[in-house]
């Protein structure tokens, strides 16, 4: 018959470097754990260089877009302020410009209207002075018609009285 297996020598005889601790039930070989330990470095290297590193760098270049893109609206937003100030700017001079404007039509529109009261009044003192000028010819002429007829008036009643 064959003898029976003992697990101690099996497992050293299986053992790695020969390093072997036998701990009752509990048979522990040194080169287990540091294979172990291997393998999870190279799972973690692996994970990290084909997972995680995309994943981050993903998440930077992400980080750097929006970086980018609020320098950009910063920079619009400035923009739109400098330009809402030059639009202020621009309206209240042009409302002075305006204003400016505004007075100086109402000032020659005031002259111009004086100066054609002025011309109007002239001519209404040119046309009276010509009217009063035929008014006085009119009361002259009227006058001498007046002592022509009284002088006709006067001779005609003499001669029914004398006679």
């Amino acid at each position: 018959m064959s003898e029976p297996i003992n697990l101690t020598e099996l497992a050293k005889q299986n053992a790695l470097w020969d390093i072997n601790m036998d701990y009752g039930l509990l048979h522990f070989q040194l080169a287990t754990p540091i294979l172990s330990l291997v393998i999870i470095m190279i799972m973690i290297f692996a994970v990290n260089r084909l997972l995680f590193q995309p994943v981050l760098r993903t998440l930077d270049n992400r980080r750097q877009e929006v970086e980018q893109r609020q320098s950009k609206v910063r920079q619009a937003a400035e923009e739109v302020e400098s330009l809402k100030q030059q639009m202020q700017t621009r309206l209240q001079q042009a409302r002075q410009e305006v204003g400016h404007v505004f007075h100086t039509s109402q000032q020659e529109g005031h002259q111009e209207k004086e100066s054609m009261v002025e011309k109007e009044v002239s001519i209404v003192e040119a046309e009276l002075t010509e009217g009063r000028a035929n008014l006085e010819r009119e009361v002259q002429k009227a006058k001498e018609d007046l002592a022509a007829f009284r002088e006709t008036l006067a001779s005609a009643t003499v001669a029914r009285l004398l006679s």
